[in-house]
């Protein structure tokens, strides 16, 4: 059917219009940023030792208004006393690190004390070589998994668990953090991305995203450089706007920032990536 030329104006006007708005919308996404950040405390592990309440000062200073407890001094502290000073000084706790062995010794008590401390999540953050080296090590390795999430669960938390590099490296052929989360129920075990690590064993991130979606609440900020060296967020080659762009699809809500070895002082670098923070855009 042939347009009358006011017709055809119209068309094209609302065309225009709407790629105006499309333009808008996709100039508005770009224009968002996370909004609250925070930092896994075994980056200032050194600083905390003489002074563990005027490192969480200073982090709410910098502007971090969340933290991720995990190891000493925290871990000694008294949890009732330690949320109280987190709420006085403005910061939050919504995620804890608990070792394997923490775990295996008595899981109930490891999660009752997340709850105490106000965590959402409670994270193994490692597990030795006796738990991956074979395909039926994994296979127990992910029933353990949702027998952790189960009891997490009973105690009004959540199980997760973060990455490493040797999750990417294949074991007998098939990958370890595919059978991990492929392997333990979707509804117990939540996954912690480490996106230095996934990017340094050249992970799929958007796929891990896709295939994962919902489940991924919690990440680790820190860069990568080209030679493979660990870095603060925004000094590196990771495309953080482009995979925080994802976040939706995988869940995510906590961002941490992370460097395992920070270079003596810590606090520049703990500053740079509150900085960097702040102004990404994605």
């Amino acid at each position: 059917m042939m347009l009358g030329r006011r017709s055809l104006l119209g068309a094209m006007a609302g065309t225009a219009a709407f790629a105006m708005c499309e333009s808008a919308g996709v100039a508005a996404a770009a224009r968002r940023k996370v909004k609250k950040f925070g930092i896994q405390l075994y980056t200032l592990r050194e600083a905390a030792k003489t002074d563990p309440i005027g490192v969480l000062r200073k982090l709410k200073k910098l502007g971090y208004s969340e933290v991720e407890l995990g190891g000493p001094p925290y871990s000694t502290m008294d949890a009732r006393q330690l949320r109280r000073d987190l709420v006085r000084i403005g910061l939050t706790a919504p995620s804890m690190h608990a070792q394997m062995n923490e775990l295996q010794a008595d899981a109930a008590k490891v999660f009752a004390w997340g709850k105490t401390l106000g965590c959402d999540y409670v994270v193994l953050p490692y597990i030795g070589e006796e738990h991956r080296s074979t395909i039926a090590q994994c296979q127990a390795t992910a029933k353990q998994f949702t027998r952790f999430g189960a009891d997490a669960k009973a105690a009004g938390v959540v199980f997760a668990y973060h990455n490493h590099q040797f999750e990417f490296e294949p074991v007998e052929g098939k990958l370890p953090f595919d059978i991990f989360f492929d392997e333990s129920d979707p509804a117990l075990v939540k996954i912690e991305l480490d996106l230095h690590w996934a990017s340094k064993a050249k992970a799929d991130m958007p796929a891990i995203f896709s295939k994962y979606a919902g489940r991924i609440p919690l990440c680790h900020v820190k860069d990568i450089t080209a030679e493979g060296k660990m870095v603060a967020p925004g000094e590196g080659v990771i495309d953080f706007a482009k995979l925080f762009a994802l976040s939706g699809q995988a869940g995510l809500v906590h961002y941490f920032v992370e460097h395992d070895n920070p270079p003596s002082p810590y606090w520049p670098t703990v500053e740079a990536a509150a900085n960097y923070m702040k102004k990404l855009r994605y």
